[in-house]
Formats: structure tokens, sequence, C-alpha cells
């Protein structure tokens, strides 16, 4: 059988990611210290699989905003790939009039509001109002926007093996769709800085269902580098 391969990986920390504020869209940190450590670390673990394992990369696509895209460099030395390639679809959840905000008051008590009415079926429901020029989201409408992106570039790579470099909301939304056939299951699907999931298909059909979880927020790199909780379960 052959069988296209994605890895989904997170970014590394931010000090938005330790004050516990809403980056989304709006917010465009770069890796703090810890970040560039964990990134270093995933750099390693791409770098034993590619010499011990054989693991070839077609490609690497990333977010365009600083945490991804230096977090993409890394995976892409490590495996031996070509350079990253930008992709706007991949830029994080839009939390709307909440983004640079703190996860805390009002805005934790929104937060809430929403996941309960997202993880209960209506992942339709948008988040409210603007900052700056980023609406708020809903969940399904984060997977249509990314999808009109990752989608042809997924079709263009039937029996290869990828890796997209993001954030972890939508990479949430991805999964919940791609592996457990309903985005009101994204909270199931954990990511934690830096954290590696790796999903296959077989390479056949329509590639927006039925793909196979082989692991999900594997951490193990960057073991000992993880604040606890390891895992944003909010943003």
């Amino acid at each position: 059988m052959t069988l296209l391969r994605l890895f989904l990986v997170r970014h590394g920390e931010t000090q938005h990611n330790i004050e516990k504020r809403i980056q989304g869209p709006f917010l465009d940190d770069p890796l703090n210290a810890r970040g560039l450590e964990q990134a270093a670390a995933l750099e390693r673990r791409f770098a034993a699989a590619h010499a011990r394992e054989g693991l070839r990369l077609a490609a690497v696509y990333s977010s365009p905003l600083k945490r991804a895209w230096m977090t993409a460099e890394h995976v892409a030395r490590g495996a031996d790939a070509p350079p990253p390639v930008r992709v706007a679809g991949l830029i994080e959840f839009s939390w709307g009039k909440y983004l640079g905000t703190r996860e805390e008051g009002e805005t934790l008590a929104a937060m809430k509001h929403y996941h309960a009415r997202w993880s209960a079926g209506d992942v339709g429901l948008a988040v409210e109002g603007r900052t700056g020029t980023w609406d708020g989201e809903s969940p399904a409408g984060a997977f249509e926007r990314a999808w009109r992106d990752i989608g042809p570039i997924l079709d263009q790579h039937r029996g290869d093996t990828l890796a997209l470099v993001g954030h972890g909301r939508l990479f949430k939304i991805l999964l919940g769709k791609l592996v457990a056939g309903d985005i009101a299951r994204m909270d199931d699907h954990g990511q934690g800085n830096t954290a590696v999931s790796l999903i296959e298909h077989d390479a056949t059909g329509p590639l927006d269902a039925g793909w196979r979880p082989v692991f999900i927020n594997d951490t193990t790199h960057a073991a000992h580098l993880m604040r606890a909780p390891s895992t944003d379960a909010l943003v």
C-alpha cells in the first residue's frame, strides 16, 4: 500500500506562551530561549530518524508566523529536507476580540463558554469581535480556511512523507477532523510545545477524512524542557 505520511509539528515556546497570552495570528512572537532549546531537541529527533530510520521528508510546510517558521527551519535541517515553504493557511486560529489578552477573568470565562459549545458540537460558532485585521473564527471555519491551502498540497504529495509546522489550536482542529472525523473532538488531541504527531492515509480517495494516527502529541525529545502542563488546554 502506498501511504501518505504527515507529521504535524507545533512550534516551540514563546514568551507569550509563558504569560498565557492569546497569540493567534495577532502576536508574532519569536521563540524564547527555552523554545530555541526545544527546537534544537526537535532537530536532533528528526536527524536521528533520518540517519537511523531512513526518514525522508519530501517537503516541510510552515505557518508564516515567526514561532512556527523558526521551528520549521530546525525540522528541515534535522531531516536534511528542502528549506521550509510558507503556507498562509497554516496560520493560527483567531480568537477575535480576545487576541492579545491573558487567559484570566473575562477572557477565561469566554474561552470556557466557547469550548463548552464547541465540545457539544456547535463547531460553526465563531468567536466574536475583531482585533486589528483579525475577525474571530469558528473551528469549522478555521478548518475550511486552512484546508484551502493544505488540501491541494497533500494532493500533490500522495505517497510522500511531509511535515506541517504550525500551531496548537489549528492542529487540534485538523486532528479532530482528519483522525476523529469530528471537529468537536479536537481537544482529544493535546499539543505541547514542539509536539510531534504522525498520521497516515492510504493516499487514495478524499484526503479530508480517513487518517490513521501513528502517534499524537509526542514531546519525548524535549521532555526535560517542558513546563507543566505540557499542553495548552484552551487556546
